[in-house]
């Protein structure tokens, strides 16, 4: 439960970061097909628009990352880090021209493996 549970306190801590000092992080999020996109591919997944996108991703990315690590600790590192480097990369490469955010991607991730 560590390494899931600290993955969301962070998303949180990102989302309470944003909300304290009035600040708004999207222009780190994916924007498909371009060379300033690029960087939301590691950012994105720590972004949201507002705290029901958050807790929407938080409950499912904590279940499924326990789960992950129960069942396969092993290989659950790997797991984690390609599902989460992928579904940036998938959206960038294939998304709408619209800017993307949130962790979506690596919940559909964790659930699909």
């Amino acid at each position: 439960m560590f390494f899931p549970g600290y993955f969301v306190a962070i998303l949180w801590m990102v989302k309470l970061t944003e909300i304290i000092f009035d600040q708004d992080f999207s222009s780190y999020s994916i924007y498909p097909r371009t060379i300033s996109g690029l960087a939301g591919i590691f950012f994105t997944p720590f972004l949201h628009a507002n705290l029901d996108h958050l807790i929407s991703n938080s409950i499912p990315l904590f279940l499924l990352g326990c789960a992950l690590f129960y069942f396969y600790r092993s290989l659950a590192y790997h797991i984690y880090f390609w599902v989460y480097l992928l579904s940036g990369i998938g959206n960038w490469i294939i998304a709408r021209e619209s800017y993307h955010i949130g962790a979506s991607g690596m919940v559909y991730g964790f659930a699909s493996f």
